[in-house]
């Protein structure tokens, strides 16, 4: 997939960084092709260090195919269940699950095929490896996690639906822009309704989550916004900025 066409998500990604700028870091831990399997070897020296706020797990797309990348989905569970208790080992208690999305079925396939006739290959040996039927499993893999374990859950195959699905996806499974817009307004949903106090509230004139309009009660901004600052009186005695 090109970076023209999953510009969507860095994008997206960007917004979200910028919506929490001064108050935390976000961090992208994203590893293109790997499955919950795969992933929990080096899980450890992928979290980041320090203090983990909230956390999103969204696996289970390469899982649930029949291919190379399948892993059975108790086994998938077992992984999912590990990255939860490695997040909680570092004091992360706001986690969410995001399911994998569901497949256009002949899109795909014909994705497929189409890469198969740019090699000069014969696009009838081309079988289909991923189906809505496999995927629904682990699907609710992760809405029994999230039960089970109190964590919400983004249900992104459940917010697509199989219906319009191609409508959401560039190759029958990556999502395009608009199925990364729907996988991000759904994440602040869930952040605000879950972990309000994690939630930015933009400035109500400019739309600005990042000045002294804005708000977010569980994290505080890193130094005072500038027009919080006291301009004939700026340092104070221990080095920090004074506020009005």
């Amino acid at each position: 997939m090109s970076y023209r066409k999953c510009i969507g998500w860095f994008v997206l990604f960007l917004i979200l960084h910028l919506g929490y700028v001064r108050r935390a870091d976000v961090f992208n831990r994203g590893y293109s092709g790997y499955n919950s399997r795969w992933v929990n070897v080096p899980l450890k020296s992928l979290i980041p260090q320090g203090n983990i706020d909230l956390a999103t797990i969204f696996f289970g797309a390469n899982d649930a195919c029949s291919g190379e990348q399948h892993v059975p989905v108790e086994e998938y569970k077992v992984h999912i269940e590990n990255i939860i208790q490695q997040l909680r080992s570092r004091k992360c208690e706001r986690i969410i699950i995001i399911t994998p999305p569901p497949v256009a079925e002949d899109m795909y396939l014909e994705a497929w095929r189409a890469k198969a006739r740019s090699k000069g290959l014969p696009e009838d040996d081309v079988s289909l490896d991923r189906s809505n039927n496999l995927v629904v499993k682990y699907v609710d893999a992760c809405v029994d996690i999230g039960k089970s374990q109190s964590i919400p859950v983004l249900n992104l195959f459940e917010l697509i639906g199989t219906e319009k699905t191609q409508e959401y996806v560039s190759d029958g499974l990556h999502l395009n822009d608009a199925g990364n817009r729907q996988v991000f307004e759904e994440l602040i949903r869930i952040i605000e309704v879950s972990f309000s106090e994690y939630h930015v509230a933009v400035d109500s004139i400019t739309g600005n989550p990042a000045n002294s309009g804005s708000s977010c009660s569980g994290i505080l901004p890193s130094a005072p916004w500038w027009d919080r600052i006291n301009k004939n009186d700026p340092i104070a005695e221990n080095g920090d900025l004074k506020t009005k």
